[in-house]
This record gives C-alpha cells, structure tokens and sequence, in this order.
C-alpha cells in the first residue's frame, strides 16, 4: 500500500463529514473562513454572525467578536473597517478547501470545469490537470491539451490514488505575499522568508516546515499532543459528567426543600387548627355558663313578676267583686308577701351585672405576620471536588514562577537621553510598545529586541493602551493630552491628539472607552472614563460613603477585560495605607490592598485568571497575588536584580517588565512563567 493510501480502506479516507461541514449552516463550506481558535464557518455564515453581534452589543464601536462556537474572542484584521467586512479579512482555510476537494473526488462529484462555466451542468470530468487544477471531459482535454503542452494530466480514478497531488499545501504569507516555508520555534509561528530576514534574524531556531514536519512525524511530539488533547477532553467530559450530576444534585435538593417547607406549612396549620379549635371550646364553654347564669337570674325575677302580678290582681278582683272579709284577708296576706316580694327584688338586683366578652391575643401569636418575615433561611455551599487528574496537574498561574527569557537593550542611537520606561503594552503577536518618558518617544520592538519602529512626541508619553487592533492612545500628562497613534506590523504614526484639559497618567481601555486617572486633580484625584474623542462619560473623586476615593496619588491602572474590574495604584510607601484599590465596573470599591512589602507601589497588570501584579518601585520586587488580595507573594526582588521597577504588561504566559533603576533603565526584560 502506497503512503498516499494509509488509513484509506478502499481507497476512501477516514475523515469526517463534520468537519466540511459549516457549524452555522450545516451545510458543506462554501468559502470557510478559519478564526484563532481554529474553528471555521463559511464567510456569509459568519458574517452574518458578525453583523448580528455588532448590532446588539452595548458597545457602539466593537473591536472584536466572540467565535460562534466556543466564545473565544476574534480580532479583525482592520477593526475600522465595517464589521460586514470583517469576515472576508479571515485567512481561507486551505486544509479544509483541500479536504473537499479529496471528497468530491472519492464521491464521483468532480465534473468538467470549463463547461460548467458555459453552462453545461453535470458533465463528467474524466480527466485532471495538475497543473491547472481542474478538472476536464474527454472534449474539453482536447482543447486544453493543444494550448497547454507541457502540462501533465491525467485521470481522475489516477488522481484519486494520489491524494497528496490534489491537495494545494502552499500557505503564502499576508504581508510578503510569499509561500511560507519556514517554521520559527522561538515564535512558535509559520514565516516567510522576508519575515525572517526582517523580524527573526535574532531567532536562534527557524528550520524549513520540511525538515520541521518530518522531524515532528519521527517523534512522538504530536502523538503526545493528541494524547494530551485526548486526556483534556476526557477530563472535560469528567467535569461536564460532575456538572450534571451537580445540576441534578441542585434539582433534587430544591425538591426536598419545597417538600420540607410544604410538610413544616402543614404542621404550622394543623397546630393552628388544634389551637383554634381548643380555642373555640373554652370560649363555646364560657359562653354558655355565663349565658345560663343570666337566664337563671332572668327565670328568679320572672318568677317574682308573676307572683306579683298575681298578687296585684287578686287585691283588685276582691276589691270589686269578694265580700268585706275576702278583701280584708287578702290585702293583708299581700302585705306579708310584699316584703318578701321586694327583697327578693333587691336579691335580683344585687346580682344584675354588665357582661363583656373580651379577647387578647397571645403577644407571641399576635407579631408572627410582624417579626416572622421568612420561614426560613436559604445558604448555598460551594465546595470543590476533586478536579480531573490532567487538569489536578496543571499549575495555576498563582502557583508558577517568573524565569527570565531575555533581556534587550531599548536605547536607540537617535535618544539623547537614558531610557525611562514608565508604561507599556506586550501585545499576543510579540510586539512590545514602551512609552519612553526621558526621549518623549514611543517605541515598538520584537520580544526578540529587533526594534520595529518609533514614534517623537512633542511632551513625554507616560503610559499607553490598546483600543482596538490598529489603534494606540498614550498620555502626555505635561500636555494634558491624549495622542492616538496608528499601529501596523511595522510602523507607529500619530493620528491625532486630544485634549482633556488635567494632568492625565494613568490610561487603559474597556468597550471602546478610555478610563483615565487624574492624580493631581483638587481637592482629590479623580478618574474619568471619556470616549476616545475626549468625551467625558463619567468622573469619579469620592466613594459612596463620601470619603475620597484614592487616600494617595493613583499613577496607574489595569482594567480585568473579563470582569470590567479597574485595578488602580497608588504612591505611598507608609505602614497600613492603601497600596492599590480594586474597583467593580460601576466605580465603586471592592477592595483595598495594604501590603506594607509593596512601596510606591507603580505599574500593574492582571493575567487570565484574575491574577494581579503590582510593581515595587522602592521596595525593588513585584508583587502577585489573587484578584481578592488574600493570597498575595514575592514574584521578583532585588535578588533577581531589580532595582526600581516601574512597568509590566502580562500577555498568556509571558510579561515584559521595566526598571528606572540606573544599572536597568536602558534594558527591558522578558519573563515567563513556568
């Protein structure tokens, strides 16, 4: 079997329908589109995506988009282009246009190109052109045989048994437009060989993809990528598993708990019931003995009425119609029942009495709708299972330590004075931007040191930013101005100054926006968040509770992209005082750092995960610790050389770091932590 035909039973190959099939659509790729993070889609799929994204973002100027599939954040190339053409700016991905064209052969697809083009559908190609890379009927190979001499054909059931000729593996690079047949280890990136003589002639490992890719496939680096691929995934279906177990966990407890409460509500009621109903009895039971004592003494006086009555009547009947003796008797015996009669009205009378029945409720039972507000308390615990082996195994960026990569020297022969780097930006792409405040220049360099290019000011730059992929804004405090440059692969230009009227140091980037600190501001610093052209949005000099929101004077801030969280430091250097504050997205506190082993405390940079790095400058060290400050340790001091550190920007793995130090302030330093 031919190397061409491994892995290929019956000369089909073992790749997978999905993977020329676009997320979006489900369709197979018309034109795929390749992002960062690998995953492609057609270009009218994802731009439309974009188009959509753009247009419901909060942010009036968006510089990225999310990928559709796993959300990691894509930069255009142009992001001042419209974002409907931010998709046609993505590199075509050539694997995949490769592996449909290997697809339509084995399934009998290809038809003749030069008809197709005349209109003529579905007429079967039986013959294909290496050289032009298309494929012909039997009429159509005539023509182009007789144009073409030297070029070599042959049939389509042929090419389809030497698969590596059908594929186009030229990748060409974007900015030299020639073939990229070089692989930098240093960079970890595919060049050109213009890109090698202009950016990696310091590089010390740049091998040809030839020699690279055989020497990848007689190790078993690659097969150990897969198995650590494979280990990630099975770790992350492990997590996935724990999650739904978790999320069933969470369902189940609910349920318990409304059970709970509906079994507790019941005890509540029938207890209630219970009580009502003893309530009713005592009350049923009092009732009628008050009620029988009052018709007992209503039955006594109704008793004297008539015996009164009686005798009344019977005086008045032998009055008129008995004899003299008759009446006498009577009268007389009425006499005697009279006093009887009256004091059994005055007995009558002493036992009349007002009856009221009355009600008080339980104090207890009385405040229950008053002071008893929840049935209960709710508390979620969150506790930490024991992670996935490989992923146990990776050390978290807390737990890794700053190795020196390189260091290299930043002076330019155009300087007149020694470098004082204040602020600067270490870019994914390698590119290192320096404000330089002695020469009043901004400078652009490799992280191999080969300087790019350099802008001259006219007021010292203090500190810079990215706004988005071609776009710089530094400030000139002594100017009070904000200078926005234009950033290319190999140039800085000024584009335009704005003027903000303060003292500005401080300056970072979040959703399009510039947050600035004003540290000589009065009677207390303050920040502002401004809109590129100057704008003001909002401003900030105390906290909610009145005090000022910086004790001392902030110089510098780091802005947490995932959680719009603002790390701002400040100058002070005595026991106890703030050494930095950390500010949620609405501008209120969070945190205050104190760490008396940080003084004056200068430039500060935050990793992807929430880690922050604050520079000494007169304690001589950087500090690291976690985003809520408990966890907090020496990264660098004096024993690794520095004297007064004053700039670092974290990008991945890797940081630049800069010394005003007298020994140091001409050298920038490259670390990565391991």
């Amino acid at each position: 079997m031919s190397k061409s035909e491994k892995g290929r039973p019956n000369g089909k190959s073992n790749l997978d329908d999905a993977v020329v099939k676009c997320p979006i659509c489900s369709d197979r790729f018309t034109d795929p589109k390749s992002l960062p993070c690998l995953h492609s889609f057609c270009q009218k799929c994802l731009g439309t995506y974009i188009d959509r994204y753009t247009q419901d973002n909060d942010n009036p100027r968006p510089n990225s988009f999310p990928c559709p599939q796993c959300r990691a954040i894509a930069i255009p190339i142009d992001s001042t282009a419209a974002p409907s053409m931010w998709a046609e700016q993505l590199p075509t991905n050539g694997f995949i246009m490769n592996v449909m064209e290997i697809m339509s052969f084995e399934n009998n697809e290809k038809t003749c190109e030069p008809c197709k083009k005349q209109n003529k559908e579905s007429v079967r190609a039986d013959v294909w052109c290496k050289h032009c890379r298309i494929c012909l009927c039997k009429t159509c190979i005539n023509y182009h045989n007789a144009l073409f001499l030297d070029h070599e054909t042959m049939p389509v059931d042929q090419a389809l048994r030497q698969p590596a000729i059908l594929t186009d593996d030229e990748l060409r690079c974007s900015r030299h437009n020639q073939n990229m047949e070089l692989f930098c280890l240093d960079h970890n990136t595919l060049v050109c060989s213009v890109c090698v003589a202009l950016e990696h002639r310091r590089c010390v490992q740049v091998l040809t993809t030839e020699f690279y890719a055989k020497e990848l496939k007689n190790t078993r680096e690659v097969e150990k990528l897969v198995e650590q691929f494979n280990e990630c995934l099975s770790s992350l279906e492990e997590i996935v598993n724990e999650n739904i177990k978790q999320h069933q966990n969470l369902n189940n407890k609910k349920d318990d708990i409304k059970k709970k409460m509906k079994t507790f509500r019941g005890s509540i009621t029938g207890h209630l019931d219970k009580l009502e109903e003893n309530f009713n009895q005592r009350l049923t039971k009092i009732h009628k003995e008050e009620k029988d004592k009052i018709q007992s003494r209503i039955q006594d006086s109704k008793v004297t009425q008539s015996a009164i009555e009686h005798s009344r009547k019977m005086i008045q009947a032998t009055a008129s119609y008995g004899s003299n003796a008759q009446f006498v008797a009577t009268v007389a015996k009425a006499r005697e029942n009279y006093l009887d009669f009256k004091q059994k009205a005055m007995e009558n009378s002493a036992k009349l009495e007002s009856i009221d029945i009355k009600f008080r409720f339980n104090p207890k039972a009385r405040d229950i709708p008053a002071t008893v507000m929840e049935l209960g308390e709710i508390k979620i615990s969150h506790g930490r299972p024991d992670a996935p082996k490989p992923i146990a195994e990776m050390k978290p960026m807390l737990d890794k330590r700053a190795v020196l990569i390189r260091d290299f020297h930043i002076r330019l022969p155009s300087d007149t004075n020694d470098c004082v780097i204040t602020g600067g930006i270490y870019l994914p792409d390698g590119k290192v931007i320096l404000c330089d405040f002695h020469n009043k220049t901004i400078k652009m360099f490799k992280d191999t040191g080969i300087f790019i290019s350099k802008v001259l000011l006219t007021s010292e730059p203090f500190d810079i930013c990215q706004v988005d992929m071609n776009t710089l804004a530094c400030t000139l405090p002594n100017n009070r101005e904000i200078a926005l440059l234009n950033m290319t692969d190999e140039s800085l230009l000024l584009q335009n100054v704005v003027f903000v009227g303060k003292v500005c140091y401080g300056v970072d980037e979040i959703r399009g926006n510039l947050v600035l600190l004003f540290p000589l501001d009065k009677p207390v610093p303050s920040m502002s968040v401004i809109e590129v052209d100057g704008h003001v949005l909002d401003t900030v000099h105390r906290r909610s509770s009145g005090k000022a929101m910086f004790e001392n004077r902030p110089f510098h801030l780091a802005i947490n992209q995932r959680t719009a969280e603002i790390v701002v430091t400040q100058k002070t250097v005595g026991i106890g005082e703030k050494r930095a504050v950390v500010l949620y997205s609405d501008l209120n506190v969070r945190l205050s750092i104190e760490h008396d082993s940080i003084r004056w405390a200068r430039g500060v940079s935050i990793d992807s995960q929430d880690n922050i790095y604050v520079c000494g400058q007169n304690s001589s060290n950087v500090m690291k610790m976690s985003s809520d400050g408990s966890d907090a340790r020496v990264l660098l001091d004096a024993t690794d050389g520095l004297e007064h550190p004053a700039a670092i920007h974290i990008c991945g793995d890797r940081f630049f770091l800069s010394d005003v130090g007298y020994t140091n302030r001409n050298v920038v330093k490259i670390y990565e932590m391991v």
